[in-house]
């Protein structure tokens, strides 16, 4: 069964956002990154449903990060952090960390995670992380 166009257009977004993301984090200034995501957000598309919307956006977030190398949670935050700016939504990027296992060779562990209206969207994890930060792009 084919798929709506609204669909289709936020995969294609989702997966074209993904793919820029993914090496801009590793190449550029983490407020570059901020400012080119604020201006792809202005392109605003505003014709789904604000609760359906934040859902699809998740969704689509999921479905294309398996098909990028390289996705971190960082990546995959950012990316949905962008769509649902385009819907109008306001998030909060969190980064945070835990006690890790020793045995894995690792003190800490950290994490990203996207809020949007008070609940995670991307990100949710069992392991309970302390926030670090509320990572804001907006400078």
């Amino acid at each position: 069964m084919r798929k709506p166009a609204d669909e289709r257009r936020l995969l294609v977004t989702a997966l074209a956002l993904h793919m820029g993301v993914v090496p801009a984090i590793r190449l550029l200034p983490y407020a570059w990154v901020g400012r080119g995501l604020r201006r792809v957000a202005r392109f605003r598309t505003g014709r789904t449903r604000p609760a359906a919307a934040s859902h699809a956006v998740s969704e689509a977030v999921r479905k294309t990060a398996c098909l990028v190398p390289g996705r971190t949670c960082l990546s995959d935050a950012l990316v949905g952090q962008c769509l649902l700016w385009r819907l109008g939504h306001q998030t909060a990027l969190r980064i945070g960390v835990h006690a890790s296992d020793e045995h894995a060779g690792r003190r800490f562990a950290a994490h990203a995670w996207l809020e949007c209206d008070g609940a995670t969207m991307i990100g949710a994890s069992r392991v309970p992380y302390a926030p670090l930060v509320h990572a804001d792009l907006e400078s």
